[in-house]
């Protein structure tokens, strides 16, 4: 048996970005990709948690998503996770958008061991606050 130890391979983005016209914008995010939820503070469990926030042109654009994905349900290979989030856009419009995706997925055996199928159910909740002229609001 070869001898392995464990590596992080987490993830921490940040961008910022300059218009003339809108201001600033960027993001800033942090993924943890061995995360162990029933012992937060070491690494080995295999989930994922993710944490996401965008930002932009001032307080025109935000987007919060936060995710968390078990590779390995109930010691079958079996995936299972959900993510949430909350976006609002304010442009000609205003419009709030929340919700969240649930996925389930699982590893096959045909045609080799590396194959899985996946699949997502997405519930999102959009609303126009202001029209802004384009959308009339009852």
């Amino acid at each position: 048996m070869l001898p392995c130890r464990r590596k992080s391979s987490d993830y921490l983005n940040a961008s910022v970005g300059y218009s003339g016209s809108f201001g600033f914008s960027g993001s800033v995010g942090v993924t943890l990709t061995n995360f162990s939820m029933s012992d937060p503070f070491s690494l080995g469990g295999g989930q994922v948690l993710s944490f996401n926030w965008q930002f932009g042109v001032g307080n025109i654009y935000r987007t919060f998503t936060l995710g968390f994905t078990e590779p390995w349900m109930y010691d079958t290979p079996t995936l299972a996770g959900v993510e949430l989030f909350d976006t609002r856009q304010q442009y000609i419009y205003d419009l709030s958008q929340a919700g969240a995706t649930l996925k389930l997925g699982r590893r096959l055996k045909w045609p080799d061991d590396y194959f899985y199928i996946q699949g997502l159910f997405r519930y999102q909740y959009n609303d126009v606050l202001n029209g802004g002229g384009v959308y009339l609001l009852a």
